[in-house]
């Protein structure tokens, strides 16, 4: 289905299935979804915004660069979901799981960030909104700190030591 540029603004839309539809541009501003499944759908620059979105899941989704500014999440679920460049600013979420989404240059703000589920890949593109810069290690110092690493394996006796720079 194409429901590209529709307007679902201010609509109650309860036990819906989107399969393989076409949401471009589509508009939801204000809209409850309840029970709802996204599935592999195609939903850049779709507008979520100050929707209430309950029990909703996106699976497979593209929606780079989706707005779901100020929505209120509840038992939402993300899975392998693009949201790149999406806003997700001023969420109101408890645990929102993005963990196997794409989310490059997805812009949050600080209170969106609080009890987010994120894998270490996503921390560290998330983690210039805290202000923090990165600065890597030379070759030397982690030649360094791979031997010490060794050696406090070999003194400890330790065999579970992952060390990440070690074939």
């Amino acid at each position: 289905c194409d429901l590209s540029n529709q307007n679902f603004d201010h609509q109650y839309l309860n036990r819906v299935q989107f399969k393989n539809c076409k949401l471009t541009g589509t508009s939801f501003i204000e809209t409850n979804l309840k029970d709802v499944l996204f599935d592999h759908c195609q939903g850049r620059y779709s507008n979520l915004s100050s929707s209430q979105l309950l029990n909703v899941m996106f699976d497979h989704c593209d929606l780079q660069e989706a707005s779901f500014y100020d929505a209120n999440f509840k038992k939402i679920q993300f899975n392998e979901t693009n949201l790149i460049q999406s806003e997700l600013a001023s969420l109101h979420h408890k645990g929102l799981d993005l963990s196997t989404c794409q989310i490059q240059g997805a812009m949050f703000d600080l209170a969106s960030l609080k009890g987010l589920i994120i894998n270490d890949f996503q921390a560290v593109d998330l983690i210039g909104i805290l202000g923090v810069k990165i600065k890597m290690l030379s070759f030397g110092n982690i030649f360094m700190l791979y031997k010490q690493v060794i050696i406090l394996k070999y003194f400890l006796q330790l065999e579970d030591v992952f060390f990440p720079y070690h074939d």
